[in-house]
This record gives C-alpha cells, structure tokens and sequence, in this order.
C-alpha cells in the first residue's frame, strides 16, 4: 500500500476486499455537499480528482471535519513527494 493513497474496502461477514484506491496526489480539491435541501441525511464531501469524483459521508459534522482536514493535509504531503521524485 501506498502512504499517499486512500483505499476503500468492502466488509463482509468476516472478509474484507480492497475495492479499490483514491491517489491524493491528483485529487484537485474537496466540496462540501450541501445537504439541507436533500431528503438524505448525513455529512457528506466530494473528493476531486480530475477523471473522476467520489462522494464520502461521515456520521457527524465533527466526523466529516476531521476527514477534511487530515485529507487536506494528506493531499498536500502528496503532492510535494511528487515533486521529490
């Protein structure tokens, strides 16, 4: 695994499967998704990353805060390992 990629896993029963990566050196930025005018409930986030968009939800707006931030920070850290290569 890589430091500077996310990756999402399925869970089931007592199985866990890579279902895939998010590399955070191309992801461009993160949007807030309104939610108020929804009928979905939940904090949720867009992550960017040019080809595509991955939509991500947190149980609590603290949840989805902390996400942000260290993504934010993780992103950058990306980005300048790319520049050392």
């Amino acid at each position: 695994m890589d430091l500077d990629t996310l990756y999402y896993f399925k869970y089931e029963n007592d199985n866990i499967e890579k279902k895939g990566a998010i590399p955070l050196v191309k992801c461009n930025e993160i949007i807030i998704k309104d939610m108020s005018k929804s009928k979905d409930k939940g904090f949720t986030f867009k992550l960017n990353v040019g080809d595509r968009i991955y939509h991500l939800k947190a149980d609590t707006e603290n949840e989805r805060k902390n996400w942000v931030e260290k993504l934010k920070m993780s992103m950058q850290t990306a980005k300048e390992m790319e520049k050392l290569k």
